[in-house]
């Protein structure tokens, strides 16, 4: 019987146990590394949820001071709070009605975006808030805006444009009701007749999730002050002056309502040419007791030998006229905000404002501008169009079942319970999901 005899490895089983072992050696770092990864990642969510959690404590004792946290993003070296000792590297929480929705914050390495507890790790990147959508998450499908960023007094306060983030993709429908133009001094005391009532529009648009949708809501015209220059108003209502005899004074033109697919300051080029809807705000009324004309509606409305503004004329893209007189004509009223700006008379018993246009992007009659450059017609365009086409807005974002009338019209309530002519007060907007898909 043979022996068995005991052989060293070969060259090639050497080789193969060696690259065994490696391929053993790396599978196991890198499940070294992975864990230790998920822990860091693990570490940061437990992190970002313990801040958001202290800067909801931190605002709902902020209750106190509601001036010092409205609705809007707080850098995090503001609100000055810290974790375990330390703040982040950069960021900003949103609060909203004083309880904290959200929150971007930078550590180090990563960067991440919290909705409550719904953490997000971002690898690349910083905090953008122009980027961020933790509200579209969180915003109610129903929302309505009314102009209130005002002092005791009447005068805006740093008025800025409230933004829509579409919680879900499907078919929207939007009312605006512009601003109704200021209230006139006759003898010391309010002149008999009416200031112009602002406009109202309407439509159906489809918007995918995250769409982002921008509302500048109109302020009523200042009613008229003695002796002094009033306040412009709020999206276009152009400013009125007081007579010399200082007893008589025009009423300022009301702002425009509308809705933008660019933010920024009212009076932004770039914004305003973005807009898709306006309702057209009311001229103010003149001294001698002539009504201010109404906002549009297609075209704002006459009033004396002012003119109400078209979908391609007016004082301004956007801007009603100052109401600034001479000699014995120096109590004038402002026209009316609109797609275009009213204009307003300097002539005499006709210092009254004419009233703002309104638009839709997709209601014939409209016209919209060229591009973004440019607030030209399109060409081929003329006022008073009935080629459907001429009024879709160069986003091509365009509106069905759409509805646009002057302030001197039936048009609804703000709860669609009954009618009103024309609307009077403040702006009003509202915007609400009809369908998904």
């Amino acid at each position: 019987m043979k022996k068995g005899i005991n052989k060293g490895f070969t060259l090639v089983e050497l080789l193969a146990v060696i690259v065994l072992l490696g391929i053993i050696t790396i599978i196991a770092v890198s499940a070294v590394g992975k864990n230790i990864e998920k822990s860091r990642k693990n570490a940061t969510k437990a992190n970002g949820i313990s801040f958001v959690k202290a800067a909801d404590e931190m605002s709902q004792l902020s209750k106190a001071e509601p001036a010092k946290f409205k609705k809007g993003f707080y850098n995090i070296n503001e609100l000055g709070l810290k974790l375990n000792g330390t703040v982040p590297d950069s960021g900003f929480v949103l609060i909203n009605d004083y309880e904290v929705i959200g929150a971007c914050l930078n550590y180090g390495k990563y960067t991440y975006s919290s909705c409550l507890e719904n953490v997000n790790i971002i690898k690349e990147g910083i905090c953008n808030q122009d980027k961020f959508e933790c509200d579209a998450s969180t915003s109610s499908e129903t929302e309505e805006y009314a102009f209130t960023n005002t002092d005791d007094f009447g005068n805006p306060i740093d008025p800025t444009p409230e933004k829509y983030i579409a919680p879900k993709t499907g078919t929207y429908q939007i009312e605006l009701w512009g601003a109704e133009g200021g209230q006139a001094l006759c003898n010391g005391a309010p002149c008999t007749r009416y200031a112009g009532k602002g406009g109202y529009a309407k439509g159906l648009i489809h918007l995918n999730a995250g769409d982002k949708l921008y509302f500048y809501i109109g302020q009523k015209g200042q009613d008229a002050v003695l002796l002094s220059n009033t306040q412009p108003s709020y999206n276009g209502g152009g400013l009125s002056t007081s007579d010399s005899h200082d007893d008589e004074a025009a009423g300022a033109g009301g702002g425009a309502t509308d809705v933008r697919l660019v933010g920024g300051n009212w009076n932004d080029f770039n914004s305003l040419v973005s807009r898709i809807m306006v309702a057209g705000g009311g001229g103010g009324q003149s001294w001698r007791s002539r009504d201010g004309g109404a906002g549009g509606g297609i075209n704002g409305v006459d009033s004396g030998s002012s003119k109400g503004a078209t979908q391609t004329s007016g004082y301004q893209f956007g801007i009603g006229k100052d109401g600034n007189g001479t000699g014995n004509s120096d109590g004038v009223a402002g026209g009316g905000g609109g797609y275009w700006g009213g204009v307003s008379g300097n002539s005499t018993y006709t210092e009254v404002g004419s009233g703002g246009s309104g638009y839709i992007s997709g209601h014939t009659g409209c016209v919209a501008i060229a591009s973004a450059s440019a607030t030209t017609p399109k060409t081929g365009c003329d006022n008073g169009t009935t080629d459907q086409s001429c009024s879709i807005h160069y986003s091509g974002k365009v509106f069905t079942s759409t509805v646009l009338l002057d302030g001197t019209q039936l048009i609804p309530n703000y709860d669609g319970s009954s009618t009103m002519l024309g609307n009077s007060g403040n702006g009003h907007a509202k915007i609400f999901l009809v369908s998904e898909g």
